[in-house]
């Protein structure tokens, strides 16, 4: 009895081990020194076969410079986290890489250390929210994308009127009470 037991114990499992493993591709860390920033990168270091595409830029490494190439690459494909410092060492970029291509959410910041935008990509492409502030960290605008193109855009600016309440310009961004702080 014991012996049928661990015979119909063994046939249960092997379904569970016969299903096909993914392996997630190994990366190692690059760090590439500017002069003014330091950039982080990870690159595939076991590069897994996937079909590049025509349309898509793609971004990788080769002698201690990041490249990009639509439609192609050479070199090692970056892959994993993307860090900018600047020489003090403030974020400047944050983003993730997917096989070469940019993806996820994406931060941009001023170097007084407020957000300079959100974006986020899917396949290269800007898809979703992409939100820009100004220096002082006030939004300005929110645009939405689908594919790469702009499907909506609404934008934190105000128009001058005449007296008689018709538009004298185009929309014009809000004043700031300080012009120093708009540098950058």
């Amino acid at each position: 009895m014991k012996h049928l037991l661990y015979f119909f114990f063994m046939l249960a499992a092997i379904p569970a081990i016969s299903q096909e493993i993914e392996w997630a591709p190994l990366t190692r860390e690059v760090q590439i020194n500017t002069g003014d920033s330091l950039i982080k990168a990870r690159i595939m270091i076991n590069p897994t076969d996937f079909k590049v595409v025509d349309e898509y830029h793609y971004y990788w490494h080769s002698k201690g410079q990041i490249n990009k190439n639509m439609g192609g690459y050479t070199g090692d494909i970056l892959h994993g986290t993307y860090l900018v410092l600047d020489s003090a060492k403030r974020m400047i970029t944050q983003g993730q890489f997917n096989e070469g291509l940019k993806d996820g959410t994406w931060k941009r910041w001023f170097s007084n250390g407020n957000l300079r935008s959100i974006e986020n990509w899917k396949d290269s492409r800007l898809n979703g929210e992409f939100k820009t502030y100004s220096a002082e960290g006030e939004l300005l605008s929110i645009e939405n994308y689908k594919n790469g193109i702009v499907v909506n855009k609404e934008d934190k600016t105000f128009k001058i009127f005449s007296s008689s309440n018709k538009e004298t310009s185009d929309s014009i961004p809000e004043p700031t009470t300080n012009p120093e702080l708009q540098q950058d």
